[in-house]
C-alpha cells in the first residue's frame, strides 16, 4: 500500500482483477523489500520507501502467503505496463468505491485500521 503526502493510495488497475495495489511474486534470491519496491516500479513508474509490515495473509489452500507493506513515493512518475490499464492515487473513499473484488477491498480495510496492524490473516 503506498500513500502519498496528501493521503491518497496508489492503486493499479489490472486486466483481469481491476483496481488494486501493485504487487506481485519474489524472484529467486530477492528480499521481500526489493520484490515490494520493484513491483511497484514496475507497474506504476513510482520509486518508493518501503516504511511498514502492514500484514501477512496466508492462503493455505494456494499455498500463498501475501506480505502487505506500507510504502511511501519518493520519485518517479505515473506511468502504465503491460500489467496495468490504468494507475493513480485516490482517496480512501475513491479507493473502496474501485475496488471490486471483496477480498482486495478488505485487504484495503485491514490496512487502513492502524489499531490493528499488522494483522495476520489465516485461511
Amino acid at each position: 500500500m503506498v500513500v502519498n503526502e496528501e493521503g491518497d493510495i496508489l492503486l493499479v488497475k489490472n486486466p483481469n482483477r481491476g483496481w488494486e495495489f501493485p504487487g506481485g511474486y519474489v524472484d529467486k534470491e530477492e528480499t521481500l523489500q526489493h520484490a515490494a519496491t520493484r513491483e511497484v516500479r514496475e507497474e506504476s513508474g513510482i520509486e518508493i520507501q518501503v516504511t511498514d509490515l502492514v500484514g501477512v495473509e496466508q492462503i493455505s489452500s494456494k499455498r500463498l502467503n501475501v506480505f502487505v507493506f506500507k510504502g511511501r513515493p519518493i520519485s518517479g512518475e505515473l506511468s502504465l505496463s503491460n500489467e496495468t490499464w490504468d494507475v493513480g492515487y485516490f482517496t480512501r473513499g475513491e479507493s473502496l468505491s474501485k475496488i471490486k473484488l471483496e477480498r482486495y477491498k478488505e485487504r484495503l480495510l485491514r490496512c487502513m485500521d492502524e489499531q490493528n496492524t499488522p494483522f495476520l490473516l489465516e485461511s
